[in-house]
């Protein structure tokens, strides 16, 4: 009897033991698994913190590449048919305000055809007195000089109003030396249009400059920025193969 007792207890506690061992076995599996989890998680994360990261580099580069698409798009359109929206919208900007002018000091007519009547003198405003590609190039130097929205805006403004001006005062001056009967006013008139003109549009920018604190330079920025987003993004590609292989 002593002896089955004895065996009993020794059953009772292997089972005891058993069970014991069976929770520990089930709890330390828990364990694992939450740690296992753990890193799966983390790893998720991570994977995800870098697919955003990714993507929100994309959409910066994605936004600066579209930004430049419509800036060099824009001059395309305006070179369409020979500047023709450049002259559709300054040739009367330059007609009537020299009419006005020359109507105040000679009492001019504005016939048709941008002709103006004043002192027995029949002027007419062709294409290159409105000075299109002068408008057309200022643009040029404006939209292919990375920049602020707003500071772009302001900047167009200033050098085309600045151009629109100087070229009416330029018109009706030599309108004054003709009446007058200027001996070398085919050749001066030559002159400033080829060589003062260049000068003029030159002198606008670098102003234009100036005042709007433009340390970019036309075109050579915009590749130069390209070419650091391309060699940025390749180092960021290397960079993150290195840490997964670690």
């Amino acid at each position: 009897m002593e002896f089955s007792v004895k065996y009993l207890d020794i059953i009772i506690n292997n089972e005891t033991l058993a069970r014991y061992y069976l929770q520990f076995k089930i709890i330390f599996i828990c364990i694992l698994n939450i740690i296992k989890a753990k890193f799966i998680f983390l790893n998720i994360l991570t994977e995800t913190k870098d697919f955003y990261k990714d993507l929100s580099l994309g959409l910066m580069e994605l936004e600066e590449a579209f930004e430049i698409v419509i800036r060099y798009s824009i001059l395309l359109i305006l070179a369409f048919q020979s500047l023709y929206l450049i002259y559709l919208v300054f040739t009367p900007l330059t007609v009537y305000p020299v009419y006005f002018i020359l109507k105040a000091i000679y009492n001019a007519t504005l016939l048709e055809g941008n002709v103006i009547f004043f002192k027995g003198v029949y002027a007419e405003l062709i294409t290159a007195c409105i000075a299109g590609a002068a408008y057309y190039f200022l643009l040029i130097l404006n939209l292919t000089t990375p920049m602020k929205i707003k500071k772009r805006i302001y900047s167009i403004l200033f050098i085309l109003a600045s151009f629109l001006a100087i070229n009416i005062i330029r018109i009706a001056i030599f309108a004054f030396l003709l009446v007058r009967g200027f001996e070398y006013f085919d050749i001066t008139h030559k002159i400033v249009w080829y060589i003062g003109s260049t000068i003029l549009v030159l002198a606008i920018w670098f102003v234009n400059v100036y005042l709007f604190r433009i340390k970019e330079i036309p075109i050579y920025s915009d590749i130069k920025n390209i070419v650091k987003d391309v060699k940025k993004k390749k180092v960021s590609r290397k960079d993150r193969k290195k840490e997964k292989n670690e």
